[in-house]
């Protein structure tokens, strides 16, 4: 023990035995910008929302030629509006409060196929089951608000939201925007599912609107038939 070196340098490595370094990736400039990649999530849900409820989806007029042409003459005005959407949101936050994200290239991707995504989702609930369809889309972002993780870590949340973290659209939405709004990491695996997402959801409401085109022609047959 005698022999053990006591100077100045033993003691401040005692003291501090790990030299720390620390060096940026990107640069968050304000708390706006950490929140933004929930809310945004949000807003394109509502607004997919909104526009489900106040649009004629499963009306038709003159001919009910085949369920196909009855699904695109309705998804073509549901998707312009969901590109609209996302595009007037990014401009806005960018214009009046100050939104600049780390990748604004990735960051419009993301918040197009989210938009899509979600109004693919809306358009087959509603389709199938009316104004119902709508609300039950309402119950279930109040599940995604709390099972996404867009507030506070998904550590400090129950076993429950737990359960159904990785069964949330916004889940996938909010990883995708904080990536390109600020930590710059891939999205692939984000992207994947959203596409996934918006290819069973058509072909689920493609289906919808079949089977209701058959039954249509059918009820006018019956008509025919009795007045005949």
């Amino acid at each position: 023990i005698a022999d053990t070196n006591t100077g100045d340098e033993v003691a401040d490595m005692m003291a501090a035995p790990v030299d720390t370094q620390e060096s940026q990736l990107t640069q968050v400039p304000n708390n706006g910008h950490g929140m933004a990649p929930y809310m945004m999530s949000v807003a394109l849900w509502v607004g997919c929302i909104a526009f489900s409820l106040m649009y004629p989806l499963t009306q038709y007029s003159g001919e009910l030629k085949s369920g196909f042409a009855w699904w695109r003459s309705k998804a073509s005005v549901l998707y312009t509006v969901a590109i609209a959407e996302a595009l007037v949101m990014l401009g806005s936050l960018h214009l009046f409060n100050g939104f600049q994200p780390v990748d604004w290239g990735r960051t419009v991707l993301v918040a197009l196929v989210a938009a899509l995504t979600f109004m693919s989702v809306m358009y087959f609930f509603t389709s199938l089951l009316g104004r119902v369809g709508s609300f039950l889309m309402l119950i279930f972002m109040v599940l995604q608000l709390g099972g996404s993780a867009g507030t506070y870590p998904l550590e400090l949340s129950s076993d429950f939201y737990h359960k159904i973290h990785e069964r949330m659209p916004f889940t996938y939405s909010v990883k995708a925007f904080r990536s390109t709004i600020s930590t710059g990491q891939d999205i692939s695996g984000e992207m994947a599912v959203f596409i996934g997402m918006i290819v069973v959801f058509n072909l689920l409401s493609l289906a919808v609107f079949v089977y209701k085109t058959k039954k249509g022609k059918n009820m006018i047959s019956a008509e025919v038939a009795v007045e005949s």
